[in-house]
């Protein structure tokens, strides 16, 4: 009874987030329908198994089955994958159950984004892959990546106002987990590799530590992997520039299925051009393909799916700006054009005239005649 009472309230807890849209982007725009890959819930039922829990102890009354999560790209909810998670925490919080799942994890489990691993030039571009794609396995979870001349460094938030214990079991199954996946990759473990825990040492680590691929030290400032980075520049042993290519096409439809069809890329790319700073260059393609974790050839076909061009979205809101400058009066057409990152006024007045069908100047003229007339005018 005690148990029920506390999985109605993890359920009453996550309705609770969904309206307060404390969840990832990618839950309120999909409106719970995606969350964690089935395959990875499986693979917490199985690692349950061998500690004496049943697939009924972590499933009943979810709306779940060990047959559902078998299905190919089967997808549970976010509610779903952490109701069943802390039951299994709940039942097994002595015995290391984040430990034991990295253990068990393998890089073929994450799909595409494994294969786009697995196949890359080097651990370096593969670790960088991983990250890059997170979202599109572990959407509760936000990676950075930080990489200098001497150091690469992943470091790992989770997105959830979620219990101490869930917060530790996927710290561990992710962190502990993709030290393993690099070292399955290169077949050897990875000298150097260190893993931080912000957290005590917990009293099962001393049962794991001999079988880890990285040393780890807790009571650190964040949850971080990190290592030297001359050790990432070797070449996995599956490394395949074909596979790569086909495998990063397949990372970035998905990503583009759970991430843009919600709401359109143009207009998120409007959204960010309106924030940058007055007087900055905007950013360019590239700097937004990276962005959305995309290639530019794939961000230039997303858009002329949406009928629109990043040119457009650019010079959209450079007239929108240019409309704005040209309204005060203390401002030359020249000074208005460098404001734009045009450096020659000519340039500018080209350009101006393209979007308006009259120049600065006369656009200018309009305004202070309307102006004599009426007073100010917000618009033409």
């Amino acid at each position: 009874m005690v148990d029920d009472e506390r999985d109605t309230r993890l359920a009453e807890m996550g309705h609770k987030l969904m309206r307060m849209g404390q969840l990832p982007p990618a839950e309120q725009q999909a409106g719970f329908r995606t969350g964690v890959p089935g395959v990875y819930l499986l693979l917490l039922c199985d690692v349950c198994r061998d500690f004496g829990l049943r697939d009924a102890d972590l499933l009943e009354g979810l709306g779940i089955s060990r047959v559902v999560l078998c299905q190919p790209d089967s997808q549970v909810s976010m509610l779903t994958a952490y109701t069943a998670a802390q039951r299994a925490i709940r039942k097994l919080s002595d015995k290391g159950l984040g430990l034991a799942y990295a253990r068990a994890f393998r890089a073929t489990l994450m799909g595409p984004v494994g294969l786009l691993a697995l196949s890359s030039p080097s651990v370096l571009a593969a670790l960088d892959a991983v990250i890059r794609f997170t979202a599109l396995r572990t959407p509760f979870m936000t990676a950075t990546f930080e990489e200098t001349e001497d150091r690469v460094g992943v470091h790992v938030h989770c997105d959830l106002p979620v219990s101490r214990g869930v917060i530790q079991f996927s710290m561990e199954a992710m962190l502990v987990g993709l030290a393993n996946v690099l070292e399955q990759m290169c077949g050897k473990r990875i000298p150097g590799l260190r893993i931080y825990m912000a957290c005590p040492e917990p009293a099962y680590f001393r049962r794991y530590m001999d079988d880890l691929p990285a040393p780890v030290i807790f009571d650190a400032d964040s949850w971080s992997l990190e290592g030297d980075r001359d050790t990432f520049l070797g070449v996995p042993l599956l490394s395949n520039p074909s596979m790569e290519v086909y495998a990063r096409e397949q990372c970035e439809q998905e990503f583009m299925q759970l991430y843009g069809s919600q709401s359109g890329i143009a207009d998120r790319i409007r959204d960010h051009l309106v924030r940058c700073e007055s007087g900055e260059p905007l950013p360019g393609l590239e700097q937004f393909a990276d962005w959305l974790g995309v290639s530019a050839r794939t961000l230039k076909r997303r858009l002329r799916s949406e009928g629109a061009s990043f040119r457009e979205l650019v010079d959209e809101e450079l007239y929108s700006r240019a409309r704005r400058l040209l309204s005060r009066n203390g401002l030359s057409i020249a000074a208005v054009g460098y404001q734009l990152g045009y450096h020659e006024a000519a340039s500018f007045s080209r350009a101006f005239s393209r979007w308006a069908g009259v120049s600065p100047r006369d656009y200018r003229k309009k305004l202070e005649h309307a102006e004599t007339l009426q007073g100010p005018a917000d618009t033409l």
